[in-house]
């Protein structure tokens, strides 16, 4: 379903019903403000969601923790303010693009979502990666540029599979030797 580029302010009316079928949900480059409660909870076979570029401002809990078929999570440029820590359902995520958003930490949870390979947080308020960023054994593609980030966590030279992480345009001022410099993209 793409309903792209719709000036959409909030979802269509028609509830759950209408994404029952849905694999695919397109909704980017609208105006909408909030996730209704239960929209997506009829939506059981749905791996992709795009919801990039509106005006978001926080994902319930309750319905991040139904999410589970999601393969790809695209909420970048919103206006989101914080991750809930129940994202940890979301064990089949290989894709999270958060760019473009006002967070300013991740929960802890992050970490188990063993899938992921693609963690996509630029342009954030993020101080600090919490430790467990070090237990996404499948991430390959780490993007950080333009946060508030002063340094990387040692234990992130255990991620085996990391080819790039992008960390210009923050504060950092060492990068520590277990993660080593041949990742490092400014």
């Amino acid at each position: 379903i793409t309903l792209s580029r719709n000036n959409f302010s909030c979802f269509p009316s028609g509830g759950p019903a209408q994404f029952a079928t849905a694999f695919a949900i397109n909704m980017d480059h609208n105006r909408i403000r909030s996730i209704p409660v239960g929209i997506f909870s009829a939506a059981k076979s749905l791996t992709k969601l795009n919801l990039r570029d509106n005006e978001i401002t926080a994902l319930y809990p309750q319905d991040v923790a139904t999410w589970v078929s999601l393969v790809e999570l695209d909420m970048a440029s919103n206006q989101l303010k914080m991750l809930p820590p129940e994202i940890e359902h979301l064990q089949q995520l290989e894709v999270l693009r958060l760019s473009y958003n006002c967070l300013r930490r991740l929960p802890t949870e992050i970490g188990k979502l063993k899938s992921l390979r693609v963690l996509d947080l630029e342009y954030n308020q993020l101080e600090f990666l919490p430790d467990s960023i070090s237990s996404l054994d499948e991430l390959q593609d780490l993007n950080l540029i333009s946060n508030r980030l002063t340094t990387l966590p040692r234990t992130m030279g255990l991620l085996a599979k990391l080819k790039m992480i992008k960390v210009g345009e923050n504060e950092i001022r060492e990068i520590p030797p277990e993660i080593g410099l041949s990742r490092i993209e400014p």
